[in-house]
């Protein structure tokens, strides 16, 4: 004969009372140093890595978009500012010998003289 005691007891009861312990134990910790874990998680989240496949960081993105958007908007002021300016040359250009008008004029010509075949650019050469 046997002096063994067998005590069940229910599984989900064991696992309440483990997380009971775990979730005492995490709220104890965050208490001890609470301005240091906050530290080490905005040091981690500034460099946490966009992807595995890139160097770039969340916060470089951010910054690389701002920097983007201040530079369109003072593109768009400086346009503004300049726009009779830039308006008098683009006219200038469009009206000189080696202006749009005289480039597409050549282009013609020289497509419908040879291979009936035009193709026209804008820009330099």
């Amino acid at each position: 004969m046997s002096d063994a005691i067998a005590i069940q007891i229910p599984g989900n009861s064991v696992a309440q009372i483990v997380n009971a312990q775990i979730k005492l134990a995490v709220a104890e910790s965050l208490q001890k140093n609470p301005d240091g874990l906050i530290n080490r998680i905005v040091d981690e989240a500034l460099r946490q890595k966009k992807d595995s496949y890139h160097g770039e960081t969340y916060l470089d993105e951010a910054i690389k978009a701002m920097i983007k958007d201040a530079a369109k908007d003072a593109l768009k002021e400086w346009i503004e500012a300049n726009r009779p300016k830039i308006h008098r040359q683009l006219l200038a250009n469009l009206k000189s010998v080696d202006g749009l008008v005289a480039k597409v004029a050549e282009r013609l010509i020289a497509g419908l003289s040879q291979n009936m075949s035009v193709t026209v650019y804008i820009g330099k050469e």
